[in-house]
């Protein structure tokens, strides 16, 4: 089974593919940890991505509101050795600004900045909507190796939204197998 989750910066793109990858045991690939894995790492690449990354552009290669991505951006803390991730709002930590498990402080990423938020923000709307639409086309053709794509409303609750995707995974594995 291959999956690919399209949606804004914040959406929950990467939370909702762990509980996915742990629900059918099939491994993960997430480009934005990878690059921040290569920036924290000083390699090449990392050097070229920070510099794309801080002016809040996609590095190379509407489905929500924008004031709910800034929102969720925002407030979003993380634990960086582990990759633990919280939110004020959302997923709030036991503890106010400490990680849950080691009690460490919890920083807000660069990236996760207002004003970085809304300058990724303009950039998806400009580059990723051709892809969406690409998809949707091939879908819709019924070619014989054409994708199967559902868009899954990311707004509520994370256990909300899991919901959702966990009911219409079926469906789409039904469609591919027959």
């Amino acid at each position: 089974m291959r999956l690919i989750l399209l949606g804004a910066p914040g959406a929950g793109k990467g939370t909702q593919a762990a509980f996915i990858a742990a629900k059918f045991d099939i491994p993960t690939i997430s480009t934005g940890d990878m690059l921040r894995a290569a920036v924290k790492a000083g390699s090449p690449l990392g050097i070229a991505a920070k510099r794309t990354m801080e002016e809040g552009q996609l590095v190379a290669d509407d489905i929500i509101p924008d004031a709910v991505i800034i929102e969720r951006l925002s407030g979003r803390r993380v634990h960086l050795p582990s990759g633990r991730t919280y939110h004020a709002i959302f997923n709030p930590p036991k503890v106010p600004g400490k990680d849950d498990v080691t009690g460490a402080d919890l920083i807000q990423r660069d990236d996760d900045r207002e004003e970085t938020v809304a300058r990724r923000l303009e950039v998806y709307h400009n580059q990723t909507r051709p892809l969406l639409d690409y998809y949707a086309e091939w879908a819709a053709s019924g070619g014989a190796h054409a994708p199967k794509v559902m868009s899954i409303p990311g707004e509520g609750p994370v256990e909300q939204i899991r919901a959702r995707i966990h009911a219409a995974l079926p469906k789409v594995i039904s469609a591919n197998m027959g």
